[in-house]
């Protein structure tokens, strides 16, 4: 019988940070504790591993660059997005997802996003490796994703809201669906494979903002 590969130490992190932050959200609600640092760096760490785990650790290095590329053109939309309400709609990042920077004009912005961006986008490509199904499935999470960072984490809130779950405007959806779309095909471009890393990724990250959500909603009764 043949062995079964090990899970590789980013694999197992990933997993780990999120049964750390679900079990130290509960902890903290039950108990009445602030976490203090522990959630931002818990956050930190979380995505920086999933982005690992995204790419694995035996991609070269044209690769990465392709990758980082990818990250600043999400964040880069994020931005025109604070300026204008485009392509996203109209809306505003709070103080809450750490570390943020303060720019003019435009507020808080998070330093986690071009990781964020890459993150789900390469997982996508991996689960997907067609660019327009990728995109679409970015979105998809996006849906899940958006009502929990807005009511349960308060990372950013909608000034012009929609039908979408979270008051989210329908622009949102496309517009996610579009940016991760162009990155999915700059990646399998660069020759991103399909592999199940990008299903534990996924599954990893949905399965921390169900439980986020869940717990928000048990302790609000």
């Amino acid at each position: 019988m043949k062995a079964s590969s090990p899970v590789s130490w980013e694999v197992r992190a990933y997993i780990g940070l999120i049964v750390f932050s679900l079990c130290g959200t509960l902890a903290s609600r039950a108990l009445k504790l602030d976490p203090g640092l522990i959630g931002p760096v818990s956050s930190v760490l979380t995505i920086a591993i999933g982005v690992v785990v995204a790419f694995g650790t035996e991609v070269d290095a044209r690769l990465w660059k392709v990758g980082i590329g990818v990250g600043l053109f999400g964040a880069a939309t994020e931005v025109l997005g604070l300026a204008t309400g485009f392509p996203f709609g109209r809306y505003e990042y709070t103080d809450q997802w750490l570390p943020v920077i303060w720019l003019n004009g435009l507020g808080f912005f998070p330093l986690l996003l071009p990781l964020a961006w890459l993150m789900i986008t390469a997982a996508a490509t991996r689960v997907i490796p067609n660019p327009v199904l990728a995109g679409l499935l970015a979105a998809g999470i996006d849906l899940v994703m958006e009502p929990v960072a807005v009511n349960t984490l308060r990372y950013w809130k909608w000034t012009d809201g929609g039908p979408l779950p979270g008051n989210v405007p329908v622009a949102n959806f496309f517009a996610w669906w579009v940016i991760s779309g162009l990155g999915a095909f700059a990646l399998q471009r660069a020759g991103l494979p399909a592999d199940r890393r990008g299903w534990v990724v996924l599954v990893g990250h949905l399965g921390l903002m169900v439980g986020l959500l869940l717990l928000d909603l048990a302790f609000r009764l």
